[in-house]
């Protein structure tokens, strides 16, 4: 696996992207990029409106890259990056997969216009949502909430929910991590990527 950071303008000012290129030629499928900021600290900072400008001049770029096949690209989030996974689905029409990792606050905007649940009618692409029960954002309401919501709309989506798992049990690094929710849970999100972007 090759790692690198490369630089994309976004209305003129410089945005660095995180690229994880693996061992090949390719073409391989592409993910969303990750950010170099400490998310946290960017948090407070973040709208809407730049996240949805960011995503795209980034998809942009990762689509022009000669090793990525533009045709399999997908989006994947854990936490905050759960709900911009959700809110990229809702503004990309040529994502193949997006896959959120308890993602919270997708019911509520961050900066002027509507939240991501309220854009929810523009998503195309299938989506797999992967949650703690014990989490509090999102609370097992808010689950059930943007559940309820896709399926009203009509769109394709598998949510699972992990007993006795609060937020980021995914995160080894941490003490909510939870081996056997964070093994499952990665296993469907390899299948569901393995059975949309290949």
């Amino acid at each position: 696996m090759r790692e690198s950071w490369e630089e994309v303008a976004v209305g003129g000012s410089p945005m660095s992207c995180f690229v994880a290129r693996p061992d090949g030629d390719g073409p391989f499928p592409g993910g969303d990029p990750a950010s170099k900021d400490d998310p946290l600290m960017r948090m407070g900072r973040l709208r809407d409106q730049q996240l949805l400008e960011d995503l795209a001049i980034a998809t942009t770029h990762l689509r022009g890259l000669s090793y990525v096949d533009e045709s399999r690209v997908g989006s994947i989030g854990f936490c905050m990056g759960g709900r911009i996974a959700y809110l990229h689905a809702t503004a990309d029409p040529n994502l193949e997969a997006a896959v959120v990792f308890y993602g919270g606050n997708i019911l509520v905007p961050w900066g002027e216009g509507p939240a991501p649940l309220e854009r929810s009618a523009a998503i195309v692409c299938p989506m797999l949502g992967l949650f703690g029960q014990e989490d509090t954002n999102p609370s097992q309401q808010d689950v059930a909430r943007i559940d309820e919501h896709l399926t009203r709309l009509g769109k394709v989506h598998t949510f699972h929910s992990y007993p006795g798992a609060g937020h980021a049990f995914l995160n080894d690094s941490r003490p909510s991590y939870r081996p056997d929710a964070a093994a499952d849970a990665w296993g469907k999100c390899l299948a569901m990527l393995h059975q949309h972007l290949g």
